[in-house]
């Protein structure tokens, strides 16, 4: 059975000229097409910084092509297809397919783009569109504890992480426009559960992790978009951290593990202007396998993780301008690897699951479901627990977790020990951070805990890695998939 459709091809125009493209939607390999699921309208949209505003084109599902006429020749446009039912009167109704590429030059004249559209709400695997019979794609290999990072560009650049091996030195880079992976080049160490930060610029900071004798790494080193440079020394080896940008571009490094396995009490600074890595101020509390998110220009929030004996309850706030760390509240539940996002527009910290007891391994551990919600406050002493009442669906500790639209997406995590889970749940906060609106959504294609999700152009969400447990043996994972957020 062929796995990929062409079921529309939309000549593009540009400046009423020769069509500048041919655009072919194709099915997920894993997924049904846009005739069988009820579609009636087929709506395609380009945006680009260089548009003052998305040129948009709705025609018939039955049409076997449809036109967008005179668009400026532009090198960052943004294609996306948005399958519509009709409503009840025959007009276009609510999106049920969709699917995007992003940053095709235009300017170039490309003869062709293909892209996925799948159902919205659900995951799809990654498929390379350039072959119609071709299987599902692949990560180029199995990882867990890699990091992902959304390139300048619109790839997504996996490094390092752990097979079944042991750490990784190699990287990969998978490509929105043609659905595949491919090999990237190699890191200058093995790293496993390090950190990764894109910098203002494009360029993606590595900092430490495990290397393959497993010891803490003292270093970082950068990409540049082709190749990783010499790397830059630390004065302290350090894994399971947490690595924020700045507004200034400097990253705050904070925590992790060091050597013989202690919970590291320090924070160091990269200054991307020098290229340097000096000390931060001490922390409050050692911690690792915490997470962390910027409040203010230089404060960052860290919350949970574990140290030497236990969980952590208590967050703080590490002001690098100030050079000082400073007590926020306590929470309810102290947890580790618990999934954490920032509500900008509502000054709150979202904490989500994660293990309340100090688990020693990822994987091993019985996750809950509670969810706590933190008031930001402009005395940031003043920061205070605002809720505890909301809970996950699903107890998940070390799940993928990405941004969507008005919220956060959170795909498998650690259920229990020798349990993945396969779900994924979206938590959307239009009435309030305390009142969080929690709907399951499809699930997974492969069970999977400690993997990553990264934001594509399109706004869709790209999953990769991770592991599972079988018969208590981890199982590092090579397939990847893509969600759909709903439009």
């Amino acid at each position: 059975m062929k796995q990929l459709a062409v079921f529309v091809a939309a000549g593009l125009v540009a400046c009423g000229g020769p069509p500048a493209l041919q655009l072919e939607i194709h099915r997920p390999c894993n997924g049904s097409s846009l005739e069988t699921n009820g579609v009636a309208w087929v709506e395609l949209a380009i945006a680009s910084p260089e548009l003052d505003a998305p040129v948009r084109a709705t025609f018939g599902a039955g049409e076997s092509q449809g036109s967008l006429d005179a668009i400026s020749a532009v090198s960052r446009a943004t294609i996306a297809v948005a399958g519509r039912l009709a409503d009840r009167d025959g007009g276009v109704g609510s999106v049920v397919v969709a699917g995007g590429v992003g940053y095709v030059d235009l300017v170039e004249n490309q003869e062709r783009v293909a892209l996925v559209a799948g159902q919205v709400r659900t995951f799809i695997r990654a498929t390379p569109t350039a072959e119609v019979d071709a299987a599902c794609t692949e990560q180029v290999m199995a990882r867990v504890s890699h990091s992902a990072s959304l390139l300048d560009d619109g790839r997504v650049l996996l490094a390092g992480g752990a097979d079944d091996n042991g750490p990784l030195s190699s990287s990969e880079i998978y490509d929105p426009r043609e659905g595949t992976f491919g090999a990237g080049p190699a890191m200058t160490v093995a790293r496993s559960g390090h950190a990764a930060t894109v910098l203002l610029g494009g360029r993606v900071l590595l900092s430490g992790g495990f290397d393959a004798a497993g010891k803490p790494v003292a270093s970082v080193e950068l990409f540049d978009g082709d190749t990783f440079l010499p790397p830059v020394g630390m004065d302290e080896g350090r894994a399971f951290h947490t690595a924020t940008l700045l507004k200034d571009g400097r990253v705050l490094i904070a925590g992790g593990l060091g050597s013989g396995g202690t919970v590291v009490p320090t924070t160091a600074i990269y200054d991307p202007r020098n290229d340097s890595v000096v000390d931060g101020p001490n922390l409050k509390a050692p911690r690792a396998r915490h997470a962390a998110v910027l409040v203010d220009d230089a404060v960052v929030a860290l919350i949970g993780g574990v140290n030497d004996v236990s969980t952590v309850g208590r967050v703080e706030f590490v002001d690098i301008d100030g050079d000082i760390s400073i007590n926020g509240p306590v929470l309810r539940t102290p947890r580790s690897d618990a999934a954490v996002g920032y509500l900008a527009n509502k000054r709150a910290i979202v904490v989500a699951g994660g293990y309340a007891e100090r688990v020693q391994e990822i994987g091993r551990g019985t996750a809950i479901t509670g969810i706590e919600v933190i008031d930001i406050e402009n005395d940031l002493e003043a920061s205070a627990i605002a809720c505890a009442d909301a809970n996950l669906t699903t107890p998940r500790a070390a799940a993928a977790v990405s941004p969507a639209p008005g919220g956060l997406l959170l795909a498998g995590g650690s259920v229990a020990p020798g349990e993945a889970s396969n779900s994924a749940e979206l938590l959307t906060f239009d009435a309030g951070p305390c009142r969080p609106t929690i709907d399951p959504v499809g699930d997974l294609y492969a069970s999977r805990f400690a993997g990553t999700a990264t934001p594509l152009v399109s706004g869709d969400v790209l999953v990769a890695g991770g592991a599972t447990i079988a018969k208590g043996t981890f199982s590092s994972r090579k397939a990847a998939e893509i969600f759909i957020v709903p439009r």
